[in-house]
């Protein structure tokens, strides 16, 4: 646990800014550049202080979407200032969440005690910064979308250890990844690709359906039966070779005759 500001402070990385002196029109990859310099910066703090996943997820939005000043000092190449001002965010947003937390209480003291530079508080923006926080905003709420859309996918992802009882080995048998890959999903230590995303999505579905049919405390214990309906396999064994669509199905025609 950090002991001070300047410590934290140690915790955001130097960024290496596009310098874009020319008239040109800002670029969206030099505003994800920007984007992947705050996201690793925000990675670090949340790690030194502490957070669990949730909060960690949460402060990372909040910062991101508060984080214009910072963005600007990026595009200007002022080091310090942008990570001087995007530490501020983050404890604002922190103390947002966390409001009784003393350490963060304290580092927001400092910080008033502590204001920028004489040259960041005379910041005036021009239209080149007004044009770029444009493009910004667009970088950032594209990194959001693809944030919670791998949110849902990491919830698919558990819901499927939860439900079936299933272990990180069997997920990384059905999906042919190694299991430290499915912890680190799990943990959003790493990003879910976009296939594997769609595939959790639709055995998500399937679980779903499951859930129709059989109460959650069986389901469990049922998939892992053997039946002629699974040509004398379990309905887990078809899951762990992907076909949890096709367990659905036939669990669905099955019950839809009975009745």
């Amino acid at each position: 646990m950090v002991a001070s500001l300047e410590a934290l402070l140690r915790e955001v990385p130097v960024p290496a800014p596009e310098r874009l002196d020319h008239p040109a029109t800002p670029n969206l990859a030099a505003a994800q550049a920007c984007v992947d310099w705050m996201e690793l910066a925000i990675t670090h703090l949340n790690r030194t202080i502490g957070f669990e996943d949730n909060t960690s997820a949460y402060v990372h939005d909040l910062v991101l979407a508060c984080a214009s000043q910072a963005a600007v000092f990026w595009l200007r190449g002022w080091s310090e200032q942008a990570r001087e001002s995007l530490l501020h965010s983050w404890i604002d947003q922190s103390l947002a969440l966390e409001p009784t937390w003393k350490l963060l209480i304290d580092f927001r003291a400092a910080l008033a005690c502590d204001p920028l530079s004489s040259r960041a508080a005379k910041l005036q923006a021009s239209e080149w910064d007004r044009e770029f926080l444009l493009v910004f905003g667009l970088a950032v709420a594209k990194r959001l979308g693809t944030e919670q859309v791998t949110s849902q996918a990491r919830q698919s992802l558990r819901q499927l250890l939860e439900r079936l009882e299933l272990s990180t080995a069997d997920l990384s048998q059905w999906l042919g990844v190694p299991t430290e890959t499915v912890d680190q999903w799990e943990s959003a230590r790493t990003a879910i690709p976009p296939a594997t995303r769609a595939a959790l999505a639709q055995a998500d579905d399937a679980v779903s359906r499951l859930l129709a049919i059989f109460r959650p405390e069986r389901l469990p214990q049922v998939i892992r039966q053997k039946a002629d309906i699974f040509e004398g396999e379990s309905a887990r064994d078809w899951i762990l070779r992907g076909r949890i669509q096709d367990v659905a199905d036939l669990y669905e025609s099955a019950f839809a005759h009975q009745g």
